[in-house]
């Protein structure tokens, strides 16, 4: 599974852009991640993110 560390600026549709090809896919990288983040609007900074795979099981 892929990493991403949380830097400045960073936002989970933006994320979810670059990883998984798609804006609208940010639920998933944020159900990856619930025990790192409580609010998928607020992330710390240094945390280490989960991506989940770019492609979708059918």
């Amino acid at each position: 599974m892929r990493t991403h560390r949380i830097v400045d600026g960073d936002t989970l549709d933006a994320l979810a852009e670059r990883y998984l090809g798609s804006a609208s896919r940010e639920g998933e990288i944020f159900a990856a991640n619930r025990d790192v983040l409580m609010d998928p609007k607020l992330l710390p900074i240094g945390a280490m993110l989960k991506i989940p795979p770019r492609d979708r099981l059918p």
